[in-house]
């Protein structure tokens, strides 16, 4: 017995589309490009009995960096130095005793001529820094390179799509789903450098970097 509901399932069987074939596939895309970009601080640090002194010492300190960074033609945009840290220090061995402060005011400039750079930290060593942060590599046009390796992804992707969709007696038709899966790596810190340079006019060598975008990609295939 069949029912006029077992017709129209029947009925919508026949007339169903057949299933969508996909195929999904991962693309990788890679650069090497020398960073061009350097972020670096330096920490002026200064004890004194009375906190005004040592802070005083400290601006005038920071001061003088400034003015270097202006020789240097690095932009009072690209200079942080708001880090002002005042610490009383005290005498425990009898009864707490303030004997006085420890000041410690950190500048973070951003260095875009990196050939610059051995001048800045001799400079600043001279200064009076009592410390000098890792010196972390970047790119001044990350976004365009972070593209430019997502495209080489998603052709590597279309390629090793066509090759397989060929293989299953079909071809490539539209793009159903992109994800992206992997990145390019963030600022790379180096080594800290040495207030010995041997020659402020010699080429300052960051070495390649690699920059990466990996790709998860979803295409439909036709007959």
């Amino acid at each position: 017995l069949i029912t006029f509901a077992g017709l129209l399932l029947v009925a919508a069987v026949a007339n169903a589309e057949p299933p969508l074939r996909q195929i999904e596939v991962s693309g990788i895309g890679k650069i090497t490009e020398q960073p061009d970009l350097a972020t670096t601080s330096f920490t002026f640090s200064q004890r004194a009995q009375v906190a005004a002194q040592g802070k005083k010492i400290v601006d005038t300190q920071v001061t003088n960096l400034l003015k270097l960074c202006e020789k240097l033609n690095i932009e009072p945009a690209d200079i942080q130095a708001a880090k002002l840290n005042i610490y009383p220090e005290y005498d425990y061995k009898n009864e707490r005793k303030l004997i006085g402060y420890q000041v410690h005011r950190e500048v973070e400039v951003k260095v875009r001529d990196l050939q610059q750079y051995p001048r800045l930290l001799e400079g600043a060593v001279g200064i009076g820094a009592t410390h000098s942060g890792n010196l972390i590599l970047d790119f001044s046009d990350r976004d365009a390179l972070e593209n430019k390796a997502m495209l080489k992804a998603f052709a590597q992707a279309r390629q090793k799509a066509e090759l397989l969709a060929k293989q299953a007696g079909g071809k490539l038709d539209q793009v159903l789903w992109i994800s992206e899966t992997g990145s390019m790596p963030p600022p790379m810190p180096m080594r800290m450098a040495t207030a010995k340079v041997e020659s402020l006019d010699a080429p300052y060598p960051t070495g390649d970097v690699e920059i990466s975008k990996q790709l998860l990609v979803r295409f439909s295939i036709k007959d």
